[in-house]
């Protein structure tokens, strides 16, 4: 509650003042998930995700990373399903 409270004082997204990750598709083809804490694994079915929350998992084909960076990491391939854990 604290984080937002704060985040309308500044006007700022939530999911930034609280570290909440922030998933953005493009079609099932690419996907993008900012405040992540660290990429646990990655094979062309399945890429896993630790983010403050607990665990993100994107399942599909041909999946690859395009790129990793320290607030963000973008996944193509085709992909067929998102779940949390």
């Amino acid at each position: 509650m604290k984080g937002k409270k704060i985040a309308l004082g500044l006007e700022m997204p939530e999911e930034v003042i609280e570290g909440l990750p922030l998933i953005t598709m493009r079609g099932k083809e690419a996907v993008v998930v900012e405040n992540y804490k660290r990429l646990m694994g990655l094979d062309s079915s399945e890429v896993t995700l630790l983010t403050k929350k607990g665990s993100i998992y994107i399942r599909g084909s041909r999946l690859s990373v395009e790129y990793m960076r320290r607030e963000s990491i973008k996944i193509t391939g085709n992909i067929s399903e998102i779940s949390f854990g």
